[in-house]
């Protein structure tokens, strides 16, 4: 038996993948990895008894590449009796990965629900090293540390603790050929520059990089799961049983007297069914809990939402951005890269600085004005800013074409509104009727750290 046989036979029992009678779809892109699983799947079909399918997407993305690759793997499926379902996308305008991998995952969701099957992918430890660094880069937490998964849902990836050499020596093996997307080795991609880049230069410093980094994602995958564990037993105790709520409900004391990382961990087990749980949707969160009040934004149709000393995931009838945090004092992470930090102080105080006070007057507001349910977002249709001492009112949109915002200052610059009312915009200060009067006890500052300046 062969190396890579092996080791992709431990990884399978180890996590359990296979019962016996499964129906498997190998998601095959033509690719060295994917075609290596093609064959070893093959090669223990017998074994478990499996009904073996496969899957192809063309993404359409290099042009007769593309329809090669797909030409590639229905021959490889038709030599070897595996039944293939393929996918033929049309690209939008200026795709990217996400928009690639999402359309590739929502095809092979469908297969799966439709045969009743489990989808494998061919992950390697190099994708799952490449993943844990990409991860990390952006902010990520445990779970974001812990990179690939051996097992979700119905996705199982055999192959992940094996590495290239063993991959093309099993290849060459079954003296079989693979095809080679040219895109892999393009700059173009963050994971490519990840890829042949990062990791090399980390070889470099430190031989065995790659293996030390697996190592480390199998660490945070067991306190992930451990965090887990703490963390249901936090919602199952905090849990409020009540016949007037239509949506559980949360003690917000229990929850902010929880360790931070169990915290964490909670809080990502209730974004996850809505959204993406990013480390700045969770930490806006964990700071309204601190707080007591606030509401994080998870999508067009949900927000949780902290109030009355209760945490829900509400229905979103009001605001749909794309993005939106508290307005609560702290330090924020913008939709696409920067910070922004809210500060207040005594106005006392901030006047002694007569002179930066004046020049920076629109800057900052009276604090006790704004009403709690305010919120950071981003610009919706039919918002409206009266900037202060201008006397006019204009739409979002006109305020932005007048001053030639590019499309993504547009998609990311942050306001503060409250319903189609906008109360500050990043660049232009607070609007007219908030600025601090001689009534004025305490006032809030807006700095912002942004990619591409307004």
């Amino acid at each position: 038996m062969s190396d890579l046989a092996q080791k992709a036979l431990f990884t399978m029992e180890q996590h359990q993948m296979l019962q016996n009678g499964d129906t498997v779809i190998i998601a095959c892109s033509g690719g060295a990895d994917s075609t290596a699983l093609f064959h070893f799947l093959l090669s223990v079909r017998d074994d478990y008894a499996l009904t073996l399918r496969a899957a192809h997407v063309n993404h359409n993305l290099r042009g007769k590449d593309s329809d090669a690759d797909a030409a590639f793997v229905a021959k490889l499926c038709a030599d070897y009796g595996v039944p293939l379902d393929t996918a033929v996308l049309s690209p939008p305008e200026n795709p990217g990965e996400a928009w690639a991998r999402t359309e590739r995952y929502a095809f092979f969701d469908a297969l799966a629900k439709q045969y009743h099957a489990k989808i494998a992918t061919a992950h390697t430890k190099s994708d799952l090293a490449e993943t844990v660094l990409f991860n990390l880069a952006r902010g990520a937490n445990i779970h974001g540390a812990a990179g690939i998964p051996a097992v979700r849902g119905a996705y199982m990836r055999p192959f992940l603790a094996l590495g290239r050499t063993e991959i093309e020596a099993y290849l060459q093996e079954k003296n079989s050929t693979y095809v080679t997307d040219k895109s892999n080795f393009t700059a173009q991609y963050a994971r490519n520059r990840v890829r042949h880049t990062v990791l090399p230069a980390l070889e470099n410093v430190h031989p065995g990089a790659e293996n030390a980094l697996v190592r480390f994602a199998a660490d945070m995958a067991e306190t992930a799961r451990y965090l887990d564990t703490q963390a249901e037993i936090l919602l199952a105790q905090a849990k409020q049983n009540s016949s007037f709520e239509t949506t559980p409900a949360y003690a917000v004391k229990s929850l902010a007297n929880a360790p931070a990382p169990i915290l964490k961990a909670a809080l990502r087990l209730l974004i996850v069914p809505f959204a993406d749980a990013t480390a700045p949707r969770i930490l806006c969160a964990q700071q309204s809990i601190l707080c007591g009040k606030g509401a994080v934004q998870l999508s067009e149709k949900a927000i949780l939402s902290v109030a009355q000393g209760l945490v829900r995931i509400v229905p979103a009838v009001r605001f749909k951005s794309t993005w939106s945090a508290p307005f609560l004092p702290g330090t924020y992470s913008l939709p696409q890269g920067g910070l922004f930090i809210v500060s207040t102080q005594s106005y006392e105080n901030f006047i002694k600085f007569q002179e930066t006070a004046q020049k920076h007057l629109i800057y900052c507001a009276d604090y006790d004005i704004i009403q709690d349910d305010a919120c950071f977002r981003t610009r919706l249709p039919q918002d409206t800013f009266r900037a202060a001492g201008r006397g006019v009112t204009k739409t979002i949109k006109a305020l932005f074409n007048e001053n030639k915002f590019s499309a993504r200052l547009r998609a990311q610059t942050p306001l503060l509104a409250k319903g189609h009312t906008v109360l500050w915009v990043a660049g232009f200060g607070f609007a007219d009727g908030l600025l601090p009067t001689d009534k004025t006890k305490t006032v809030v500052t807006i700095t912002l750290q942004m990619e591409e300046t307004l």
